[in-house]
């Protein structure tokens, strides 16, 4: 998957500037960045399959097991 853009929505004190919260983003950044769809595929593809069966078509589930598991 690739990041486009990132925006900060609640930046206050200084903690955005630390070495731990880069070393944090870092860790997101590349949970996010290894997210595959389908799985496997090495690649982020999102099908317009409306009415398939449960399961068997794009799901917020599977997408967000993948970046979990990375973290």
């Amino acid at each position: 998957m690739k990041i486009v853009a990132v925006k900060r929505l609640i930046d206050a004190g200084k903690f955005s500037t630390t070495k731990k919260w880069k070393t944090i983003e870092h860790h997101i950044t590349q949970a996010i960045m290894a997210v595959q769809w389908p799985p496997g595929s090495g690649s982020f593809t999102l099908f317009d399959e409306r009415g398939k069966e449960r399961g068997k078509g794009n799901g917020v589930k599977p997408i967000k097991q993948a970046c979990v598991q990375y973290l």
